[in-house]
């Protein structure tokens, strides 16, 4: 699977990351609230992406609609080389 982020600059596509599976609901709301907290944080859409898919992982591992952030797993992954400002 893949995710893609279309713009006037052409198509990008990001390979979905294997998750251990133990319940799918929630893991669309995470993956876009962390897309949008990496684009309001000036990430590049690449980095989005990728912020997106960890999210989405962390949820996908657990039951109920979210994954509770703790130290060890922040909302956005470390990407410092990612941001676009």
């Amino acid at each position: 699977m893949q995710t893609s982020v279309l713009s006037a600059d052409g198509a990008l596509f990001v390979a979905t990351p294997e998750a251990r599976v133990v319940e799918e609901i929630g893991a669309g709301d995470g993956f876009a609230g962390a897309y949008i907290a990496a684009m309001l944080s000036g990430y590049e859409p690449r980095a989005r992406l990728s912020a997106g898919h960890a999210r989405a992982a962390l949820v996908l591992q657990t039951t109920g609609d979210y994954y509770v952030d703790t130290a060890e797993t922040p909302l956005l992954p470390e990407l410092p080389d990612a941001r676009s400002r």
